[in-house]
């Protein structure tokens, strides 16, 4: 699934986007973008909590 195709966070790709996965691709300013321009593509930072019920659980 490219950046493109969907409208909903894609934690798979924001991680592989914070990993330094995706630079070089396509996908890596489009990311960027959504990160820059979206709150809710941005990761956790001083002061920002994760939305409850947004991670997978185990068990």
């Amino acid at each position: 699934m490219s950046a493109g195709e969907f409208s909903e966070v894609d934690h798979d790709l924001l991680a592989d986007y914070l990993g330094g996965a995706l630079d070089g691709t396509p996908e890596h300013a489009e990311i960027a973008r959504r990160v820059a321009q979206d709150p809710a593509w941005r990761p956790p930072g001083p002061g920002r909590r994760p939305r409850p019920g947004r991670v997978g659980r185990l068990g």
